[in-house]
């Protein structure tokens, strides 16, 4: 029985100290995470839990965007698993594009829109806000962009 502490991304998915590696753990609730598996408090990109349960209300399905990234590796593609990875990878690709030019950022927005109203919202069942893309792009441990692309409301 080793406890340990293992590091992890912060921003709201808040999962604490776990027993070996795959047993939950508890949160701080300040956007740290450690332990592989454990449930988290902070539900805002912040951190903050004050919030917690209007936006993962909000996330609805795309809870699953928590499954750890084996999960999202191993998921059959019409999953909201599978799903949620298809966004992950077409982000990531996004992300990638250059941008040192006008005509670069703006194929570079297009390509994150269209992630984002394709793939994202395949894996949806409810509307995409900014909070939503958000905290999903955070889960996912995607760098930021703007929330609002390829957002309609």
């Amino acid at each position: 029985s080793d406890f340990g502490q293992a590091g992890g991304r912060g921003g709201g998915n808040a999962a604490g100290f776990g027993r070996g590696d795959d047993a939950p753990g508890r949160s701080d609730g300040r956007g740290t995470q450690a332990g592989r598996g454990g449930f988290g408090r902070g539900d805002d990109a912040s951190g903050r839990s004050d919030n917690r349960g209007a936006l993962s209300s909000a996330l609805g399905g795309l809870n699953a965007a928590r499954a750890s990234a084996q999960a999202r590796e191993n998921a059959a593609p019409n999953s909201r698993v599978g799903q949620i990875a298809a966004y992950e990878n077409a982000m990531l690709l996004a992300l990638a594009m250059p941008t040192f030019t006008e005509a670069q950022i703006a194929a570079r927005n297009s390509a994150i829109a269209q992630a984002r109203s394709q793939e994202l919202a395949a894996a949806a069942n409810r509307s995409l806000s900014p909070a939503v893309v958000e905290r999903v792009d955070s889960l996912l441990g995607l760098e930021p962009s703007d929330p609002t692309l390829g957002v309609t409301r």
